[in-house]
C-alpha cells in the first residue's frame, strides 16, 4: 500500500544539542584591530529595542532574545561600525559575537558587514538536546511535529503513537507551549494541538534538564510559537491525496480518490496599523481532513434482529438491513486555529497574548465492527489554551517575567452522541465466529472528561556578574478534573427505550468524580561560563496535594472510612558541566534526580472504592500515589572532524523506581481486587552516535543517528500484575495472593 499526494518534499533535519527555554543570550567582546578593549561601545539587535554597552574588559551581555535569526551591530564614537548578519539565537544557550573595529578619524557612515556561520559545536552544551527551526519543519514531509520528534537520536514512536525517549514510558515527556505545561494532566501525553506552521522553534531535549523543568522523567519537548513581524506576511497551502493498493486486504483502496485526504493551512503575521510597529500580530490555522486507510461496509445496522438460539450454529439466523456503503473506520479531521498579539509598550516592558483553539474527531479501528460501522465509537477532543505574558527589563543585565495561563482539554467518547438515542439497542454486540464480527449492536457507555489547568508562573534572570547568569522562578498549577463515564441500560425494565438512570446503572454501570489538585514548584539554577568549562547547577522544589481521599481499610475499601490523601513534597538536584578540550571539540557531564506526579486517571481511577464480586474485576486507584523518580547521568564528547562534519557520542544510564504499578489486595470477603501503588522498576543504559554534515558549501545537510540501549524493568505496563493474575492460567512471576 502506498499514499499519493501531490505535493512531495524532503529534507534531512540536523540536531544541535541545547536545553530547553524561552530565550537566548548574546555575549561576546569588542575590541578594536589591536585586540584592546573598547568600553562604552553600543551593541543592539536591528530591528529590536535590545542591545547593550561594554564594560571596562570590552564585553557585554545580551539577555531575553527570543529564538531566530538577527543582525547584530556595534558601534562606537571614532571606529567604522561593524554589523553580523545571520546571528543564529536558540533558547537557553548563548551565541557569542565577537567585534574588531577599525579606527576612523570621521565616520563616512558605511558599515563592515559579516555574515556569520552556525558554530559546528555547541560549547556550552551540557547535555543531549536537539533543535529544529521553523524552516526545517516547513522542509520536512511531515504532518505533526510529533513526527519531527521521533526524527531525533533516541526517540521512537509505539504503535498507538506515544513517544518513547531513551526507554521510557509514553507518560513521561513535558510538553511545553511558550513555557507553559500543556501537558494533558489525566493522560500524561500532550493535550494540545499545535500545527507545524505556527512553531518558530521546536526544542527537543532527551538528557538531563535544568531545575527549571519538572513533571517529567524522560524528556522535554518545548515548542515556541512565531510572533508578530515588521512587515505583513502570508501564505496559503493545499494539499490534496489518497491512498491506494490494489492488495484486496484493504478495502476499498483499489480507485484513485483525490478528496480522500486534504490539507489547507494559512498564517498571516504583521503590524498592527497605527501602532507605529509596536503592535504585532501572528495568525495560523489548518484543516486537515483523512478518510484513513481502513474501511469497512454497512452490511449490517446496530438494530437488526437476530436468531441465535439453536445450538447448531448451522441453523443460526441474521436479518441484515445494512446498505452495503462503505464507510471509513480510522478517519480524522483536525481543526486548529493559532494567535499571538505582542505589544511593545517601551523599550524595557512588552506584553504578549496567546491563544489556541483546536478539535479532532477521529474513530478507532475495532475489527469487529467492519461490518456494523455505526455500532463503534466516536472520539471527540476540543482544547484551547489562553497565555499572558508581561516581560520587563530591568537593567541591561537583569530582566522578569511573569505568565498567568489557562489550559483546557475536554475528551468525549460515544456511538451516538444523545445518550438517550432510540438507535441504542437493547444489548450489547454479539459476535459471529468464527472471526468475531459483529452482526448487530453497539457499546453502550459514555465517557466525559475535561480538565481546566490555571498556571502563575514567575522568573527572573540576572547576569549578576560576567560568568554567573543566575535564574529563580516558581510555578503553581490549580487543576479541575471532572470525569464521568456510565452505561446506557436498555432492558425490560425500562420499556426497552435507553436509560441513564443511576439507580437502573447500579454501582458498576457509573464513574463521576470532580477534584481540584494542586502543584506547585520553585527553582533556583546558576550558569557558570568560565574560559575553561561551562556548569550548569540547580535545585528544584515540588509539592503536589491530589484533593482526594484513600481508604483507611483496603480489605473494605468501599464502606471504610476515608482519610484526606497527603501531599507529596520533592527536591531535586540538577548539574552538568562542559569542558571544551579544544576550538573543535567538548566533553560534557550531566547528572540529576527528575520525579512525576503518575497521570490522574491513576490516582482517581473507581473513585467510590467499589469491589466486583465474582473474581478479579476491579481496579481501584490511590491518591497518596508517591512521585516516580529517575537518577540520570550522561557523559559524552561533541567533536568537529571537518570544515562541515561533526560527531557526538554520548553515553547514558538511568535507574527508574517508584514506577507505576498493581498490588492485589483480598477483602473480608475474600475477594480479590487490584490497586495501584508505586511498585515497578527499571534501568536504561547505552550509547548513540550523531554523524552530521552541514550544508555550508551546499544545500545538504545529513544527519545519521544509531543509538544502542537496553532498558529493562519488572514490567512495562502499570496494569502488568493485574493483566498476569486474571490471564488463563495466571502468570507465574506476577501472581499476587
Amino acid at each position: 500500500m502506498r499514499r499519493v499526494s501531490l505535493v512531495i518534499m524532503g529534507l534531512l533535519v540536523y540536531a544541535a544539542p541545547l536545553l530547553a527555554g524561552n530565550t537566548g543570550k548574546i555575549a561576546g567582546k569588542v575590541t578594536d584591530l589591536n585586540g584592546e578593549p573598547l568600553p562604552g561601545a553600543n551593541v543592539i539587535l536591528e530591528n529590536t529595542t535590545l542591545g547593550a554597552a561594554t564594560d571596562l574588559h570590552g564585553n557585554y551581555v545580551i539577555l531575553n532574545i527570543p529564538p531566530g535569526t538577527y543582525r547584530v551591530k556595534a558601534s562606537m564614537i571614532g571606529y567604522r561600525a561593524m554589523a553580523v548578519s545571520n546571528v543564529q539565537v536558540s533558547v537557553d544557550l548563548t551565541t557569542k559575537v565577537n567585534f574588531q573595529l577599525k579606527e576612523e578619524a570621521i565616520e563616512l557612515g558605511d558599515e563592515v558587514v559579516v555574515v556569520a556561520e552556525r558554530p559546528m559545536i555547541v560549547v556550552d552544551q551540557t547535555s543531549t538536546a536537539s533543535v529544529i527551526s521553523t524552516k526545517q519543519l516547513e522542509s520536512l514531509p511531515i504532518e505533526r511535529f510529533e513526527e519531527a520528534v521521533t526524527l531525533q537520536t533516541g526517540t521512537v514512536q509505539d504503535a498507538k503513537g506515544g513517544i518513547h525517549i531513551r526507554g521510557g514510558r509514553a507518560n513521561e515527556i513535558q510538553y511545553l507551549m511558550d513555557g507553559i505545561p500543556v501537558t494533558d494532566p489525566y493522560s500524561g501525553t500532550n493535550g494540545v494541538q499545535i500545527e507545524n506552521n505556527a512553531i518558530q522553534e521546536l526544542t527537543v531535549v532527551s538528557g538531563t534538564f535544568n531545575a527549571e523543568y519538572g513533571q517529567a522523567q524522560s524528556g522535554i519537548i518545548n515548542i515556541t510559537t512565531k510572533s508578530g513581524t515588521d512587515r505583513f506576511r502570508g501564505n496559503l497551502q493545499a494539499f490534496f491525496g489518497s491512498y491506494y493498493t490494489p492488495d484486496d486486504v484493504y478495502l476499498h483502496l483499489d480507485q484513485f480518490r483525490p478528496l480522500s485526504v486534504t490539507d489547507l493551512q494559512g498564517s498571516l503575521s504583521g503590524p498592527i496599523p497605527g501602532t507605529h510597529k509596536k503592535m504585532k500580530f501572528f495568525l495560523s490555522g489548518r484543516r486537515f481532513d483523512d478518510d484513513g486507510y481502513l474501511w469497512g461496509q454497512r452490511w449490517f445496522n446496530v438494530s437488526d434482529s437476530a436468531d441465535f438460539s439453536d445450538p447448531q450454529a448451522r441453523n443460526w439466523r441474521i436479518y441484515p438491513t445494512g446498505d452495503s456503503a462503505f464507510v471509513p473506520l480510522n478517519p480524522r479531521l483536525t481543526r486548529n486555529l493559532q494567535g499571538k498579539l505582542t505589544y511593545q509598550l517601551s523599550p524595557s516592558l512588552k506584553i504578549s497574548l496567546s491563544g489556541s483553539w483546536d478539535q479532532v474527531r477521529w474513530r478507532e479501528y475495532d475489527h469487529d465492527f467492519k461490518y456494523n460501522p455505526d455500532g463503534d465509537y466516536h472520539f471527540q477532543k476540543n482544547a484551547n489554551t489562553f497565555i499572558f505574558s508581561w516581560n520587563h527589563v530591568l537593567t541591561s543585565n537583569t530582566f522578569y517575567t511573569v505568565k498567568l495561563a489557562r489550559v483546557f482539554s475536554e475528551n468525549k467518547r460515544f456511538v451516538f452522541k444523545n445518550p438517550l438515542d432510540p438507535r441504542y439497542p437493547p444489548s450489547h454486540f454479539f459476535y459471529l465466529p468464527p472471526f468475531n464480527f459483529a452482526p448487530r449492536g453497539a457499546k453502550l457507555d459514555h465517557e466525559y472528561r475535561s480538565t481546566r489547568t490555571l498556571v502563575a508562573k514567575g522568573e527572573i534572570s540576572s547576569q549578576i556578574t560576567p560568568i554567573h547568569l543566575v535564574k529563580a522562578g516558581f510555578e503553581a498549577k490549580l487543576h479541575q478534573l471532572d470525569f464521568l463515564w456510565f452505561l446506557i441500560v436498555n432492558n425490560d425494565k425500562t420499556g426497552f427505550k435507553p436509560s441513564i438512570d443511576p439507580a437502573l446503572q447500579g454501582p458498576f454501570g457509573r464513574n463521576q468524580y470532580k477534584v481540584n489538585p494542586v502543584e506547585f514548584a520553585a527553582y533556583i539554577q546558576d550558569k557558570i561560563e568560565l574560559e575553561s568549562m561551562i556548569v550548569n547547577i540547580g535545585l528544584r522544589y515540588d509539592m503536589f496535594n491530589s484533593d482526594y481521599v484513600v481508604p483507611a481499610d483496603l480489605r473494605d475499601p468501599a464502606k471504610s472510612a476515608k482519610i484526606p490523601a497527603k501531599s507529596k513534597i520533592q527536591i531535586s538536584p540538577r548539574i552538568g558541566v562542559a569542558y571544551p578540550i579544544s576550538d573543535r571539540g567538548v566533553l560534557h557531564f550531566s547528572y540529576g534526580h527528575f520525579f512525576q506526579i503518575p497521570p490522574f486517571q491513576f490516582l482517581y481511577s473507581n473513585p467510590e472504592f467499589e469491589v466486583q464480586t465474582g473474581g478479579l474485576n476491579s481496579i481501584i486507584g490511590n491518591a497518596e500515589l508517591e512521585p516516580e523518580q529517575t537518577i540520570a547521568y550522561e557523559f559524552g564528547l561533541q567533536q568537529q572532524l571537518t570544515e562541515q562534519l561533526v560527531i557526538d557520542v554520548t553515553g547514558f544510564y538511568k535507574d527508574i523506581k517508584n514506577l507505576l504499578g498493581t498490588e492485589i489486595i483480598r477483602t473480608r470477603q475474600q475477594t480479590r481486587y487490584a490497586r495501584y501503588i508505586n511498585r515497578d522498576y527499571g534501568n536504561t543504559r547505552g550509547f548513540s552516535i550523531s554523524l552530521e554534515k552541514r550544508p555550508i558549501h551546499d544545500p545538504i545537510g545529513v544527519t545519521l543517528d544509531y543509538t544502542f540501549m537496553i532498558a529493562e524493568g519488572n514490567a512495562s505496563d502499570p496494569d502488568a500484575v493485574f493483566l498476569d493474575n486474571i490471564s488463563v492460567p495466571p502468570i507465574e512471576s506476577e501472581i499476587q495472593q
